[in-house]
Order: structure tokens, then C-alpha cells, then sequence
């Protein structure tokens, strides 16, 4: 490590390093490497880190000491003229208010943008499908399934599951819906791994629309009793 800091410290100019999907790293080895470089600090290295999952690293003390730009899930969210932009390249003919619902829908997810545009080449009635699109339409739910959560423990995906039937979780809620004291712990850390969950005030959490329609419907076609279930528990929680 000593010799690759010294010898990126001779080089002319800087150099940027990009490491993309660093979640799937989990060796203690090469993580334990990463953070070496980190802390030696080589003056011409640039390190960019992409990873649904916040590496192990001291980004606290990285922060603090200025040497830390963070590109969160809230700032990748397209806006209402990069969606209509996207989705006027992608899906030529939809109406300002059909643009309009798809980002409202997907809450300005790209990768849920670009899927709606996808799936709407296999569609003829454009309306019937912008007011039925979810997390359930095949496109959306073969990349939730494959790219969010492949690979989650069950624990959680039956977490994700029972707090799926509500809009908003706030805590005590969660609990109840999962029979899991830890709730609040298990959602804060898929809060932190992925842009899907989040907190909105403290104690409440929510999930991503599409994610949340997903896990619904799985829940009630495969699921039924246990949906049925859910929902009684809600029912009786909120009243």
C-alpha cells in the first residue's frame, strides 16, 4: 500500500479511481485495503465510490474533515423537466399529463422512468396504462426482484412485506405488522443500504411507491392469509 501511494503521488497529474457497485465487495481483505488508501490520503487520487450500501468506511470523520462529496438517492431523483425530458426521448406521444403522472408514480426513479418507457412500447392504450402502472408491472418487478432485493435474508423481505400495506410506518406500527421488536433497526439499515425505503419524520418510515406496490400484490397473490392478516392488524392499529 506504502508503494501505491507513493507512486500515485509522483504521477504528473490526478487520477481518478471508480469503483462501481462496491456493495458486492465484501471481503474483509480487499475492504480493509480500501480503507489504507483512504486514510493515506494520496494527494493525487480521486476516489469515486458507487454502491447502493454505504461502504465501510469512516465517512463520519470524512465529512467532518471536508473530504467527502456525497451524491445521495435524493439528489439522483430526476425532477419534473429532466422526467419529461427522459421520458419525451424514450416514449415519443405521451401528453404533459400522462409525463406528469409516470414521475408522481415512479417519484422521479430513474430506473423507474426509463422501465415505464420500456413497458409502454408493449401497450396501445397509453392512459389505461399510466394510470394502472406499479411495481407489479412485469418490467418494474423483474428489476425490483433482481437488482433490490436478490439476496436480502428472508427476515427482511418479510419485513418489507408486512409494512408494505401502509402508505406510512411509523414505528410501533412496524412492530406490530412484523412481530419484530427490531423493526426500527432492520428498516433504518435498508434505509441507509438503498434509496427505497425512507424516513420521513423521525419514527415514521415509508416505502418507495413502486417497491411498495411490488410487495403488496406479491404478498396478496402468494400470500393471501398473510396479507388478510396485515391488513387487520393495520385496521386495528390505526383505529
Amino acid at each position: 500500500m506504502a508503494e501505491l501511494v507513493a507512486a500515485l503521488d509522483e504521477l504528473p497529474h490526478p487520477v481518478r479511481l471508480v469503483l462501481d457497485d462496491l456493495h458486492e465487495i465484501d471481503g474483509r481483505g480487499p475492504l480493509g485495503d480500501l480503507a489504507r488508501l483512504v486514510g493515506r490520503r494520496p494527494s493525487r487520487l480521486r476516489l469515486v465510490l458507487a454502491s447502493s450500501a454505504d461502504p465501510p468506511l469512516a465517512l463520519a470523520r470524512l465529512r467532518a474533515e471536508g473530504r467527502l462529496h456525497e451524491l445521495r438517492a435524493d439528489r439522483l431523483r430526476f425532477t419534473a423537466p429532466e422526467a419529461t425530458a427522459l421520458l419525451r426521448e424514450t416514449a415519443p406521444g405521451l401528453t404533459p399529463e400522462q409525463i406528469a403522472a409516470l414521475h408522481e408514480r415512479t417519484e422521479g426513479w430513474p430506473a423507474g422512468l426509463r422501465l415505464a418507457a420500456i413497458a409502454l412500447r408493449r401497450f396501445t392504450h397509453t392512459d389505461r396504462f399510466v394510470a394502472a402502472f406499479s411495481g407489479d408491472e412485469r418490467s418494474a418487478a423483474d428489476y425490483l426482484t433482481t437488482e433490490v432485493l436478490a439476496g436480502l435474508p428472508t427476515t427482511t423481505l418479510e419485513l418489507l412485506r408486512a409494512v408494505s400495506v401502509c402508505a406510512q410506518s411509523p414505528v410501533g406500527l412496524a412492530i406490530a405488522l412484523s412481530g419484530r421488536d427490531d423493526a426500527a433497526q432492520a428498516l433504518d439499515a435498508f434505509t441507509r443500504d438503498t434509496g427505497l425505503v425512507e424516513r420521513t419524520t423521525p419514527g415514521v418510515y415509508r416505502l418507495h411507491a413502486l417497491l411498495r406496490t411490488y410487495l403488496v400484490a406479491g404478498l396478496a397473490r402468494q400470500h393471501a392469509r398473510r396479507h388478510r392478516g396485515v391488513h387487520g392488524v393495520a385496521a386495528r392499529w390505526w383505529g
